[in-house]
């Protein structure tokens, strides 16, 4: 498991650490972004989401399951992190990315 929190809750706002807590094989406790991270981009049922101001009754539970029973596990951390088509959509954000630099570098010379 890995605490994962933003430093501010809204929407849209989603910085590296639950991308972080993926790449190093743990499972993200996130809260941020009105806990709907990159909707387009990850798989909302392979984090477990808390919020610092609720009991998370559901969320203990589950990290309690988790915890101690194997096949729960093993059924959790086996879920695709990513959505299907999270690699088109990424690879859009570079192509307009990059349409976007070099409109703004024409505009220098």
């Amino acid at each position: 498991f890995n605490l994962c929190p933003e430093n501010s809750n809204h929407p849209g706002y989603c910085t590296e650490k639950v991308f972080e807590a993926i790449k190093a094989g743990c499972i993200p406790l996130y809260w941020g972004s009105d806990n709907k991270p990159e909707p387009d981009i990850l798989n909302h049922d392979s984090i477990l989401f808390i919020n610092p101001f609720e009991p998370n009754v559901e969320a203990l539970k589950l990290i309690s399951d988790i915890n101690s029973n194997r096949s729960v596990y093993l059924d959790f951390i086996n879920q695709n992190n990513f959505l299907q088509d999270a690699p088109d959509i990424i690879y859009n954000y570079f192509l307009n990315l990059e349409e976007k630099i070099k409109a703004m570098a024409s505009n220098l010379l």
